[in-house]
């Protein structure tokens, strides 16, 4: 049986949070020690960074980008760049899309102390840049959503969604019979 599906608005989605943009080699952290949070609907990690008298931004980026990425929080940290040579921290969720009530995949907090609110003010890494979204498709004329691009239908087969396409031009779903679908092949066995 034939199915045609369009894949109509967007894929899913992760969360992203990009930091402000730094110059590389300066330093706009104080000497001291920060700490924040990253918070999910599973856990809440505390994440402690050291700044030294010697450190640029670039290497307080990198150092957090390692923290954050053996954390075990579901949350991949890079750097970013802009145009003007500038870096930022950028997060990014491994999970997609948006269950009913939830806001948010992850949030960043500063520590309740001066130093590591005005730390994250340098960050920047609490705003979200990217919300986490669900894929929209038709599936035989039918919406539906989806908080990944790969999900079962009617518990019978596994589909991954790749790219939009449009209503004009839906792919083409369907079944092959049992005998066009199963190729038997066959060797010699070994012998002694």
């Amino acid at each position: 049986r034939q199915r045609q599906m369009c894949i109509r608005d967007r894929l899913a989605a992760p969360q992203i949070n990009v930091g402000k943009f730094l110059y590389p080699d300066e330093c706009d952290f104080k000497t001291g020690t920060y700490t924040f949070d990253i918070s999910t609907d599973l856990s809440s990690y505390e994440f402690q960074y050291t700044v030294s008298r010697n450190d640029d931004n670039q290497h307080i980026l990198e150092k957090l980008a390692r923290l954050v990425n053996s954390s075990g929080a579901g949350i991949h940290a890079d750097l970013a760049k802009n145009a003007s040579n500038k870096i930022a921290l950028r997060l990014t969720s491994s999970q997609t899309g948006l269950a009913d009530g939830q806001s948010y995949l992850f949030e960043v907090t500063p520590s309740s102390d001066h130093a590591s609110e005005k730390a994250m003010q340098t960050l920047g890494i609490d705003c979200v840049t990217q919300t986490a979204s669900n894929s929209s498709f038709l599936l035989n004329g039918t919406e539906h959503a989806s908080l990944s691009n790969t999900f079962t239908v009617n518990n019978a087969f596994e589909l991954t969604l790749n790219k939009p396409s449009s209503q004009a031009n839906p792919v083409q779903i369907g079944f092959k019979t049992t005998a066009d679908s199963c190729l038997l092949y066959t060797s010699p066995s070994p012998r002694d």
